[in-house]
């Protein structure tokens, strides 16, 4: 029997670190070079050619090897089918067989099954 499921959303983060020339920067910004502040890009969401720059950047030299994840959503997964669902799904498959070809080895089984978990359940 499979165990129940849940769905897990995560974001895995890279850390790299490289040399890159503060001109490349600037221009990446549309700034003159002597008017960046590498303090203010610290903690910043890099978009557009900034980002481009960086990932340009990105290479196993400059990977850190600290990468972190981040869960950031989690829903349950099916629920599982409760034994009067699966009856009722038991019933609809041997209707299915008694009215197309009869009962297969599988099917008397299942009937079988059927009937001893309902009698079973009638006798708690």
């Amino acid at each position: 029997m499979r165990a129940p499921t849940i769905y897990v959303t995560w974001l895995k983060t890279e850390r790299h670190q490289a040399p890159i020339p503060i001109r490349e920067v600037a221009e990446a910004l549309g700034v003159e070079p002597g008017s960046i502040d590498p303090y203010a890009l610290d903690a910043s969401k890099p978009t557009g050619a900034l980002l481009e720059l960086l990932t340009g950047n990105e290479n196993d030299d400059s990977h850190l090897h600290g990468d972190r994840r981040e869960i950031v959503r989690v829903q349950p997964g099916p629920a599982p089918r409760t034994v009067d669902a699966l009856l009722g799904a038991a019933d609809e498959l041997l209707d299915g067989e008694h009215a197309t070809t009869g009962l297969s080895d599988a099917g008397r089984l299942l009937e079988e099954l059927v009937a001893a978990v309902r009698a079973s359940e009638r006798a708690a």
